[in-house]
This record gives structure tokens, C-alpha cells and sequence, in this order.
């Protein structure tokens, strides 16, 4: 066991969100901006591997529809995650800098809160939630109530109609894990609809 205390440069941005970095020695910062944190370092044994994978948390780039300077000022506010994106965006008092931020309108910042959701589903990446999304299962508690063979239809109906060539076609049974990992989610956390 042992103590640890450093200096810490402490950042707030405009969405509420706080980050934070050590000081290099002989850094120039302004002291205003320090903190100092203490740590008591303990080792403990690794637990044994949890038999249940975690829940995605994909990085922010992974919601369909951000550009590459909407990215950047989300990481520049230190929202990195989906889950990070979906934090500060249904809070009532964040979203409105979050608006500002992207530049967007509000339906505009809801679709992307919802294929933020999406995202945390195992097996779904930027174009499977994006297609699921223009498909009418907007949301995670949609997609777990979803039919498999009903998925599979609305997916390709909405596949087809994308610019983008997307030429993926899921089957039942990927429709069923996508299914069954969504009701895991709204089972394990209560996701709202």
C-alpha cells in the first residue's frame, strides 16, 4: 500500500463535463486551473473473468450522421463514448450547449441520442443501427420487442433505400441475437423507450 498525491490540470467545459490531466514538470498552467489529488494505491488480486461480457460502449464516431468536426468537438469536450454522448445529451441542461455545439437541431440531436443507444447493442455498428433506425426500430426497447423475421424484412426495406450500398442482410438468427442482446439491456437497465 502506498500514497500518491500530484497536481492535476482540471478542465470544465461548456456540457458540464469534467477532464482531467497531470501537470508535466515544468509546465506552464494556470494555477486557478489545479487541483491536487490523493490516491491510496492497494494491490488486490484480479478478479476471476466475468462471465458476462460488458455492454458496448463504442466511441462517439460510431453515430451515423456526426462529421468529423461535430467528432472533434465532442472529444474536445471530453464526450468520447456513446454513452458519454448519451448522458449529455438527455440532460435538459446540457442539451441545449449540445445543440450549439454540433450545430444541429433538436430532432436532429434526438435521432443521434437514439443511434447512441442502438450502439450499446452488441453486435450493431454505425450502418446496422443507422439502417435499423431508418427502419423504424429507433430504439433499444423497439428493437427488443422486435419479430425476428419481421426484422429481417424492415432491415432490407431500409438497406435498399440507403445511398451508402449497404449490401449487409441480416438473417433470423442474427436478427434474434440482436433481439435477445437488446432485451438483455432493457432487462439489465432499465432503458428507457
Amino acid at each position: 500500500e502506498f500514497a500518491l498525491e500530484s497536481k492535476v490540470h482540471v478542465d470544465v467545459t461548456e456540457l458540464g463535463t469534467i477532464g482531467f490531466r497531470f501537470v508535466q514538470p515544468g509546465e506552464d498552467v494556470n494555477a486557478a486551473a489545479l487541483s491536487t489529488v490523493s490516491l491510496t494505491v492497494v494491490p488486490v488480486p484480479k478478479p476471476a473473468a466475468d462471465p458476462a461480457p460488458p455492454a458496448a460502449d463504442p466511441a462517439v464516431d460510431s453515430i451515423d450522421g456526426l462529421s468529423p468536426a461535430q467528432v472533434r468537438s465532442l472529444r474536445a469536450a471530453h464526450v468520447s463514448t456513446v454513452s458519454s454522448f448519451r448522458q449529455i445529451a438527455t440532460r435538459a441542461r446540457t442539451s441545449a450547449s449540445l445543440v450549439s455545439l454540433l450545430g444541429v437541431d433538436r430532432a436532429t440531436l434526438g435521432r443521434y441520442t437514439l443511434l447512441a443507444g442502438l450502439l450499446t447493442v452488441p453486435g450493431l455498428d454505425r450502418t446496422k443501427a443507422a439502417v435499423l433506425y431508418d427502419a423504424g426500430l429507433t430504439d433499444v426497447p423497439a428493437l427488443a420487442a422486435a419479430d425476428p423475421a419481421d426484422l429481417v424484412k424492415r432491415y432490407a426495406r431500409a438497406a435498399k433505400a440507403r445511398r451508402d450500398g449497404d449490401a449487409f442482410r441480416p438473417t433470423a438468427a442474427e436478427a434474434a441475437v440482436w433481439i435477445a442482446a437488446a432485451g438483455r439491456l432493457v432487462a439489465g437497465r432499465g432503458e428507457p423507450s
